[in-house]
């Protein structure tokens, strides 16, 4: 009998970790002027927790240039409005912990799974 219900406790557990692909990412637009604002929108990450943003000025750079953070809503949701001057090949990522996989697992939660989403995008010459 205990044996069933940690059972039923471990596979409550795991089915409350939302998996990664859940994780939605949004640009727009995918090509844009120098100047101009891209939007990047997220979707299903985990509510009223923050989201962490690297900027990075190729998409085959290693270090980010800029990183931020945004808070998402209660359902999940949040919204980047980026001004790019650069010209060329730029990469945006997303990444976020989720501390509710860390608080079931009985680890820290700066030890949880990390999600993570990219977008590229390219800026071109204004005119």
């Amino acid at each position: 009998m205990k044996r069933l219900a940690l059972l039923l406790a471990l596979v409550g557990c795991v089915s409350l970790a939302v998996p990664a692909a859940a994780h939605n990412l949004y640009r727009k637009p995918k090509v844009g002027a120098s100047g101009q604002v891209f939007k990047f929108r997220g979707t299903k990450w985990q509510p009223n927790h923050k989201v962490y943003w690297d900027y990075y000025a190729r998409p085959s750079d290693e270090q980010s240039t800029q990183e931020g953070s945004v808070v998402t809503g209660a359902r999940g949701r949040f919204r980047l409005r980026f001004q790019d001057f650069n010209l060329g090949r730029h990469r945006m990522c997303f990444s976020q912990i989720d501390t509710r996989y860390a608080r079931g697992s009985g680890v820290a939660p700066g030890d949880g799974r990390m999600f993570r989403e990219c977008k590229r995008y390219r800026v071109v010459p204004a005119g």
